[in-house]
């Protein structure tokens, strides 16, 4: 009897140890479906860590039907096997190494950064979290971000941003700034531009209106109107033409009409 159940025992260690459970690999190749016209389907060749084993088009589990990363070359995955059975193999998640570190992260945030390796200016960051606000961001080389936060949407390139904010259901503000020059719509109120530079308003062949309760054109130094063919003032009951120093009024034909009075300053 003794000799029968040492034979099961025996037996019973043997077939467990042709059983896998998990074990982990490194990625060697990838076949991402890359192109409508593969065949490829999401997987890829993995080698058994510290053996010769090469596990051929290994499934790579995903977390929700629709999305796709595929891991890459070198990555160190965590393998299970189904039913325990080496010939069937699936990836199931990816481990960080000494060499390949994750990017710096916090608690409450989920962290993208791709390619992990490279340096800032040759990446794509994005991060989702909640640390002292909500917050979505997303960064790209060249110095643009698009920031979400409660309230706001910022969008930045080198020193041009806009920014929409909406502050705790109040009126809404639109800013666009670049260097010096800003523009600012709030809403239901004013507009406010200012430039660094020169501004100028222009159309081809429409026409300009400027209307208002109240309109004024200032200027620190000169003012010009200038009109191709015919230039009219008007004023509903006034108008009156002042030069603090001196003020010219010339034509070829020059006609003045109604009651006329001069008088001097």
């Amino acid at each position: 009897m003794t000799t029968l159940l040492s034979a099961i025992q025996e037996i019973v260690r043997d077939e467990m140890r042709g059983v896998r459970l998990a074990e982990l690999g490194v990625v060697e190749t990838t076949y991402a479906h890359a192109a409508a016209s593969d065949n490829d389907n999401y997987t890829c060749d993995v080698r058994l860590k510290g053996s010769d084993v090469l596990l051929t088009r290994v499934p790579i589990a995903t977390g929700h039907i629709g999305t796709a990363a595929v891991p890459n070359k070198g990555d160190l995955v965590l393998l299970a096997f189904d039913q325990g059975d080496v010939n069937q193999p699936i990836v199931i998640g990816r481990l960080y190494t000494d060499t390949e570190r994750p990017p710096v992260n916090r608690n409450d945030e989920i962290i993208f950064r791709l390619p992990l390796q490279k340096d800032d200016t040759r990446t794509v960051m994005a991060a989702i979290r909640n640390i002292s606000g909500r917050e979505i961001i997303i960064e790209l080389p060249s110095k643009i971000t698009v920031q979400i936060i409660d309230d706001a949407v910022k969008v930045t390139a080198g020193q041009t941003s806009i920014a929409l904010e909406q502050p705790g259901g109040a009126d809404g503000v639109a800013t666009i700034q670049s260097g010096r020059s800003t523009i600012s719509v709030k809403q239901n109120s004013d507009i406010t531009v200012n430039a660094g530079g020169n501004i100028t308003i222009s159309t081809g062949t429409g026409d300009v209106t400027i209307e208002g309760k109240n309109v004024t054109i200032k200027s620190m130094m000169d003012t010009t109107i200038d009109a191709g063919m015919q230039a009219t003032v008007k004023g509903g009951i006034t108008a009156t033409l002042q030069g603090s120093a001196q003020a010219a009024v010339k034509g070829a034909m020059v006609s003045v009409n109604g009651i006329t009075s001069f008088s001097p300053a």
